[in-house]
């Protein structure tokens, strides 16, 4: 977990107590509108905090499951340059056991391909992937 994270769920679970305290004291002294709104307030905020945890560890669990797997993500869709052709560009549309089919970019994608083509996985060299948009085959 993050800092920001755990540094959110220590307020959330500090705030908690301070208004089950205030619950406590606003019942000793009889002002039960104030006792049942912050004995509301400490239940939401709980709630709250255990949300977090909870999103927490599935989410590490998730992360442990990527990391154990051994996956990557998908290429489909990535812009590639062919080396010593570096001018132009190409769009991954499937990957393949020993490398990637291919067709030049841009492409209509209301005509039909032409000039796919398969190259070796080491002929390939991924261009900036914020710069790349999804083929949509």
């Amino acid at each position: 977990m993050n800092t920001k994270t755990e540094d959110t769920l220590t307020s959330l679970k500090m705030l908690s107590a301070m208004e089950r305290e205030m619950h406590e004291r606003a019942t000793k002294v009889g002002a039960h509108i104030l006792s049942v709104h912050a004995l509301m307030v400490a239940g939401v905020i709980e709630n709250a905090a255990e949300f977090i945890e909870e999103q927490h560890k599935e989410i590490s669990a998730l992360k442990a499951q990527l990391a154990g797997a051994g996956t990557t993500l998908p290429v489909a869709g990535q812009r590639v340059v062919i080396v010593g052709n570096p001018s132009q560009e190409f769009i991954i549309l499937s990957e393949m056991a020993n490398g990637y089919l291919i067709t030049p970019s841009p492409t209509d994608e209301n005509k039909p391909l032409e000039d796919v083509r398969i190259v070796a996985r080491d002929r390939v060299v991924f261009t900036d992937p914020a710069a790349s948009s999804t083929f949509n085959a």
